[in-house]
């Protein structure tokens, strides 16, 4: 039975620096268990994780790293692992010349012949390079780099594509960015390489959007502003034909006050909404604060559970101060898998 659970509740991981360490810490928590377990990392393994890096995984598991920031290199390799516990990193032979600021990274499954004998993936990589917004996709298979020809449309009048100003999503093999503050929409197309007419999300009294997948379908949490005292979060799922959304659950009030409360009393709620990021595959959608003075307080909401909210247990002491870089869900790590694992409890 917790097998079978266990498809459709993805682990949630975390990888981030400890601020007087300075180490590179990960930790994993087990929506089954309903516990948190901090990965025991080798020593030998920290300078990979030691630059700022974007991180993100395919629906089977495999962990991308993609370098952020200001690159030294003229040189941009990947690194992978298809285990997110029993880390072996390898690094692409291939490597691209074209660095690509404040970069948006999002890595999928290649539709491959069953009777492959290793697993394939597609990494979407969406920056800025002289001034346009550029994709470029790398394919494992081939060991590979292309850049595509069309540039991304403007969402809004903005140069920069910080988190403040867009969020992202991947549901089959599109790759949805939306204007946080305007709703204006389009997605990439990884079957034709293309870039879809930019739309809007359409729907009632939603002001300010960040997106999610499941896999299955485009979500969105929606922040509805009454006034500077009264607010709330909501889900709403998205129609990709229409690009219509409908209310399905709220985030309770407590939920919320949660996530914010270090922020200053009278700080606009955009800003705190700002910060959210949020993560999900199969039946979960995790949401958590990334401000820096956040006290690391994680939310769920089970879609399959009559949309569920429920708090994750706090982090272990150590944790609590962990500067968290990037998440990602996983479905590799299965709950045979984890007792054969190493953890430091």
């Amino acid at each position: 039975m917790k097998f079978g659970v266990a498809r459709t509740h993805p682990f949630l991981y975390l990888w981030g620096l400890h601020p007087r360490s300075l180490l590179t810490l990960a930790c994993m928590y087990d929506p089954i268990l309903q516990r948190w377990f901090t990965l025991n990392l080798q020593n030998k393994m920290n300078p990979v994780f030691s630059p700022s890096c974007s991180l993100t995984s395919t629906r089977s598991g495999t962990l991308i790293l993609y370098p952020s920031g200001i690159c030294s290199s003229d040189s941009v390799f990947l690194r992978f692992a298809p285990n997110p516990v029993n880390i072996d990193w390898s690094m692409s032979s291939a490597a691209t010349n074209q660095f690509l600021f404040f970069p948006f990274v999002a890595a999928l499954d290649s539709q491959r012949s069953p009777s492959s004998s290793f697993s394939s993936f597609v990494v979407f990589v969406l920056g800025e390079l002289r001034n346009a917004h550029t994709v470029q996709l790398y394919d494992s298979a081939t060991d590979s780099w292309e850049v595509c020809p069309s540039p991304m449309a403007m969402l809004g009048p903005f140069r920069f594509m910080g988190s403040f100003h867009v969020s992202s999503a991947v549901v089959g093999r599109k790759v949805y960015i939306v204007n946080i503050h305007t709703g204006v929409i389009t997605y990439f197309n990884l079957g034709t390489k293309s870039w879809n007419p930019l739309r809007k999300l359409e729907g009632k009294h939603m002001q300010h959007f960040l997106l999610s997948s499941t896999g299955r379908g485009l979500y969105a949490l929606g922040l509805y502003i009454a006034d500077q005292t009264n607010e709330c979060v909501k889900l709403l799922k998205v129609n990709e034909i229409t690009m219509q959304y409908k209310e399905v659950s709220q985030m309770p009030e407590q939920l919320w006050s949660s996530l914010i409360d270090h922020f200053k009393k009278g700080t606009h709620p955009l800003l705190a909404f700002s910060y959210l990021r949020c993560t999900g595959s199969g039946n979960l959608i995790y949401v958590y604060s990334g401000s820096y003075f956040s006290k690391m307080r994680f939310c769920v909401c089970d879609i399959e559970d009559g949309y569920r909210w429920h708090q994750l247990p706090v982090l272990p002491a150590d944790l609590e101060a962990l500067e968290v870089r990037s998440e990602c869900c996983s479905f590799q790590l299965m709950p045979e898998v984890c007792l054969k694992s190493r953890f430091v409890q």
